[in-house]
């Protein structure tokens, strides 16, 4: 199982707001062991992500015209 990137900024967007919460927490077993457990999962969102491949060098296309870019772009 791997994330795409879109996939995996999303985790982020949920755990680092959450760390904010669990440090206002008061100190006690509960927020350390809180805060250990999401840093395990960014940890492995981390990991876990894989960026788009790039393209190879026989898949781009050097001739294309530059104004059809941004209908690709769009598509």
């Amino acid at each position: 199982m791997s994330l795409n990137t879109n996939q995996g900024f999303n985790a982020f967007a949920v755990l680092v707001p959450a760390l904010g919460i669990i440090d206002a927490m008061p100190d006690g077993i509960w927020k350390w062991g809180l805060l250990g457990l999401v840093c395990v999962l960014a940890m492995v969102v981390g990991i876990k992500t894989k960026g788009d491949e790039p393209k190879k060098p026989s898949q781009i296309d050097e001739h294309a015209e530059i104004a059809d870019f941004p209908q690709k772009g769009q598509e």
